[in-house]
């Protein structure tokens, strides 16, 4: 991660390592209006996710969910929107972080297995559902709640997406 890290800050600084990405990289900044934070940010997302621990609050599973995933249509916007890219706020762009809660309600049960409760811990005493209950895999109606819960939220933004774009 380190060495990503250190090859970006060489490429932000007008350095190009010498590589095939670096230099796809090099070629796409030149060609879009580009901008270099999300691609800072991924690496803090990375590195939340290296030294992952489940999300005590909502507000921290949103965070997760943009560094991850939200920066991704950060990165992409210039490319998909070149002509309207001043119209557009990018703090709006959620389709990534709806993706990623997505993602993390399909995988869930897979995700327990591997030692990873992406639900916030505040989501789950809210719906009186423990880690025992994932653990035995229990789909309940506390389990439907807040799944829905989750659905909900990754809807509004999907929601929030679509209305961007149907302004584009």
């Amino acid at each position: 991660m380190k060495e990503l890290e250190n090859k970006l800050i060489d490429f932000d600084n007008g350095k190009t390592p010498n590589e095939p990405l670096w230099r796809a990289l090099k070629n796409v900044f030149e060609k879009y209006n580009m901008d270099i934070t999300p691609f800072y940010e991924m690496i803090v997302g990375q590195k939340m996710d290296i030294n992952f621990t489940q999300p005590e609050t909502q507000d921290e599973l949103l965070e997760y969910c943009y560094y991850v995933a939200g920066t991704v249509g950060k990165m992409l916007l210039p490319i998909l929107a070149s002509k309207n890219i001043d119209f557009i706020d990018t703090n709006k762009i959620r389709l990534g972080e709806a993706m990623r809660i997505t993602n993390i309600l399909r995988d869930i049960g897979e995700d327990f297995d591997n030692g990873r409760i992406y639900i916030p811990v505040e989501v789950m005493k809210k719906f009186n559902y423990s880690p025992k209950d994932l653990k035995y895999k229990s789909i309940n109606e506390n389990f439907i709640k807040m799944w829905e819960f989750e659905a909900k939220e990754a809807q509004k933004m999907y929601d929030d997406f679509c209305t961007l774009i149907d302004n584009i």
